[in-house]
């Protein structure tokens, strides 16, 4: 890697139907890189010297997946969606942009309230909601001729990791000296895959291979499965099954803390060690690991991690600003907004047995998210190797909204609801992303001086591509080129919403839906003939109830999003 080099860990954290916020992001990004590229062959003076490189990819969930998309894209010809808001993309353009069609074109709640997996499965319920175009999605995404020329800021050896919830559990034993011989087995659900696009195989065991010149080589289709697992809402997707050897957790190596043996106690570099730790496998085991795994987001929603050891490559990361070269960017769609109030006495005293086990739920999900390094880092002023881009929105007066993407409601499942939410969310993902390269992701002129990545700069170059900023000269990592600098145009909120006959559509979908899967969840469970009559029966009248209690919840959460 070339000194003049910046490297770019990409993290996509899970997302739900605001993969299309995701979407939008990387769309500018991959334009923006595009044009400087471009500018710099043509040897113009509007192109800063140096160069960014994408060389990790880590997904969780929608995340997830959309680093999949990303993965297959670039191997491919690439457009972005520069008509919005005047018009909607045409099938060439939507053709030429996998991101866009997949997350906003072609995901509709029409199609996960059809009933097709319930006949794919001879009845049988897997998820409240029909899987099957997901995968329809998944194979379209996965597809590419292989014929154009990779562009030069994706790595030569582009890793992507993608998070999963491994149900079954990889097994280890603590042991303990005594006369029992006995000791402790603890599982690790949280799990991952990690593939690599690149000209040659891989030689890691545990790294997939896939292959830029055939989309169609074993790794790739791995990879469609895989990226399905991640974003399987637990309940509400189906889970996916997953086969892959043992040695793959042979292989793997976990950060264990040392002693200090020296002075410089606080060196990460003596401080911990990566060690190869074998799990404890049943003596009778196969060559195959096979488990369910379900939405990579429960167990490690944000993968920092991943994308971090992966830059270092078994070094540190550079983090003080004349001296970073590398750095993870994530996108997360639903960050927290610091306002930690906490549940009052009266409240907690007024529990039932079913809020006590909704709260332990909450509780293991959020434990397992629970990084206090990422924590220690984050809260750092003078770290440069980590950044956010996250949903923000103006109203026409000039003050943020509350509610800044329209797919925020109903747990994140709002954006299924209609193609304008998507299509809204996909924009302003371009239009924060352009805000974010323009004014955050930068550095100090300074700084940036004395930094090796930029050492092929002359003075005059500094002082050209630098802007005053709060009273500091700071330099961009990534600039924009020509008429990037232009600002994005948003789509209107008051646009967005919902007429009365698009909800009595989605009330009939959801009535369809409920119908389906209760009757074949009674089908299922209820053996007796005459029993199960009586309960399809009482369903009848019951089913209304719901498909009220679902609807009045969508409405009132759009309601409180001024969407209807």
């Amino acid at each position: 890697m070339s000194s003049k080099t910046f490297e770019i860990g990409l993290v996509m954290a899970g997302a739900v139907s605001a993969g299309a916020y995701t979407a939008g992001v990387i769309d500018f990004l991959l334009e923006a890189l595009t044009v400087w590229e471009h500018a710099q062959k043509r040897g113009k003076k509007e192109a800063p010297p140096h160069k960014v490189e994408i060389s990790v990819i880590a997904g969780a969930s929608a995340g997830g997946m959309t680093g999949a998309i990303l993965t297959a894209m670039v191997n491919d010809r690439f457009s972005p969606i520069r008509c919005l808001p005047e018009r909607d993309p045409n099938p060439s353009e939507m053709q030429a942009n996998k991101l866009y069609s997949s997350w906003v074109e072609q995901i509709d709640i029409a199609d996960l309230l059809m009933a097709r997996d319930l006949k794919q499965s001879d009845g049988k319920v897997n998820s409240l909601l029909d899987s099957t175009v997901l995968e329809e999605i998944a194979d379209s995404a996965i597809q590419f001729n292989g014929n154009e020329e990779r562009p030069d800021y994706i790595a030569e050896q582009l890793q992507l990791y993608l998070t999963l919830t491994n149900l079954q559990g990889v097994p280890y034993d603590i042991n303990f000296r005594g006369g029992s011989g006995k000791g402790q087995t603890i599982k690790q659900h949280t799990d991952y895959f990690q593939f690599q696009l690149s000209l040659q195989e891989p030689a890691s065991g545990e790294t997939i291979w896939l292959n830029p010149g055939d989309d169609q080589a074993p790794g790739w289709k791995l990879l469609q499965n895989v990226a399905l697992a991640t974003g399987a809402f637990p309940g509400g997707l189906a889970p996916r099954f997953i086969n892959r050897p043992f040695s793959h957790y042979n292989l793997r190596s976990w950060p264990i803390p040392q002693r200090p043996d020296s002075v410089d106690a606080m060196s990460s570099e003596r401080c911990i060690e990566m060690r190869n730790i074998k799990p404890s496998w049943p003596a009778h085991n196969q060559q195959q690991f096979h488990y369910l795994s379900v939405d990579g987001g429960v167990m490690n929603n944000e993968p920092l991690e991943l994308a971090r050891r992966a830059l270092a490559n078994g070094q540190r990361n550079p983090r003080e600003a004349h001296r970073v070269n590398k750095s993870v960017v994530m996108v997360d769609p639903f960050p927290s907004d610091n306002e930690n109030a906490l549940t009052s006495a009266e409240e907690i005293k007024d529990y039932d047995l079913v809020s006590v086990f909704g709260q332990l739920f909450g509780s293991l999900i959020s434990q397992s998210r629970f990084k206090p390094d990422e924590l220690m880092l984050a809260n750092d002023d003078n770290v440069y190797s980590r950044f956010l881009i996250a949903p923000s929105r103006y109203t026409n007066g000039d003050v943020k909204a509350e509610y800044p993407i329209a797919s925020g409601f109903f747990k994140g499942f709002g954006g299924f609801i209609s193609r304008k939410f998507r299509k809204h969310d996909f924009q302003l993902g371009r239009r924060n992303c352009q805000r974010f390269l323009r004014k955050y992701f930068v550095l100090p002129l300074n700084d940036a001086r004395q930094n090796p990545v930029f050492s092929n700069y002359s003075e005059e170059d500094f002082q050209r591509f630098s802007f005053m900023d709060n009273g500091q000269k700071k330099l961009p990592i990534i600039p924009l080129i020509g008429d990037l600098q232009e600002e994005e145009r948003s789509l209107q909120w008051e646009d967005l919403k919902m007429a009365e006959d698009e909800l009595g559509s989605l009330r009939s979908q959801v009535h369809y839906r409920s119908r389906k899967v209760i009757d074949c969840l009674l089908d299922q469970y209820v053996e007796n003939n005459f029993s199960r009559k009586i309960a399809k029966v009482v369903a009848r009248f019951k089913r209304k109830t719901i498909v009220d209690k679902i609807m009045s919840m969508v409405t009132e959460e759009m309601d409180d999003f001024g969407l209807k």
